[in-house]
């Protein structure tokens, strides 16, 4: 069970990354309006869901 939220937790951290090269290359105008984007929700849902799985493990003594 811990494992698959290990690996979980290990792809929403992909993921996030991988946002964060998409955020960057946006330009002045699109980061005024992101807020609206369902990618920004997106990323806002998988940053919650990470946090939720980091507690979980680090209450299972694994180390992340």
């Amino acid at each position: 069970m811990l494992d698959k939220k290990l690996e979980e937790y290990n792809h929403i951290l992909k993921r996030i990354d991988r946002a964060s090269k998409y955020f960057k290359s946006l330009s002045d105008k699109e980061i005024e309006a992101i807020e609206d984007t369902k990618e920004y929700q997106l990323l806002g849902q998988l940053i919650h869901r990470a946090n939720e799985l980091y507690i979980e493990l680090r209450e299972a003594n694994i180390n992340v």
